[in-house]
């Protein structure tokens, strides 16, 4: 069975081109785009290929905006970075784990457990959210439609964790995690009551 990759391009809302990548799920990598070149950043798809073929075809798109005229913030001509770990791979990064002592093993598996705690969190990005970015944002969705509110039945709030001031509505879970980039399971989750915040806000669901 295939996997596919889209290959896609970032631009400020004028749909002029400044980045060329390649990704496996657009809403998560958006997110991570925003926190580098700020919140008025959006992620159009360009193609979909292969994933035996995307290191091609991403250095085919970066050479093909930069001879347009594009001025391509990209370091490199692309083909780096995304892939999927082939069987043999696998076996060698296995083979790999099993030459190495129990002492490294454990010194490994120490940092796995501990993961970014103790890391300080970026204060940019979707934590410091103001309505008229998400305004901004909602323009370009696909949820922009005149009868989508009519066709969601259970509209969310996001608050401001603090003082419990309504920040922005939206008219579904999904519109929300498409707009702020947030996973939509984690604010499912934090709506439900399973957690304290998501995205370091809180949420609920609107009264009808």
């Amino acid at each position: 069975m295939n996997k596919f990759i889209y290959i896609y391009y970032l631009h400020k809302g004028d749909n002029i081109p400044f980045y060329i990548g390649k990704t496996k799920n657009c809403n998560n990598r958006i997110s991570g785009h925003r926190l580098k070149y700020g919140l008025n950043t959006f992620l159009e798809k360009l193609d979909l290929v292969e994933n035996k073929e995307c290191k091609f075809w991403e250095s085919y798109w970066i050479g093909q905006f930069k001879n347009w005229g594009f001025n391509l913030v990209n370091k490199n001509k692309g083909g780096g970075g995304l892939s999927f770990h082939t069987l043999e791979s696998k076996q060698k990064i296995s083979n790999s784990w099993n030459l190495k002592s129990q002492k490294e093993k454990d010194k490994i598996n120490k940092k796995r457990r501990l993961g970014n705690k103790g890391v300080k969190k970026p204060k940019s990005g979707y934590r410091n959210w103001k309505k008229e970015d998400i305004d901004r944002v909602i323009k370009t969705s696909p949820f922009n439609q005149p009868d989508w509110k009519d066709k969601c039945k259970k509209p969310v709030v996001m608050l401001n964790k603090n003082t419990g001031e309504i920040i922005s509505e939206f008219g579904s879970v999904s519109e929300a995690s498409y707009i702020l980039g947030i996973n939509q399971s984690t604010l499912s989750h934090h709506l439900t009551g399973r957690t304290r915040t998501c995205a370091g806000y809180k949420w609920k669901y609107k009264i009808l």
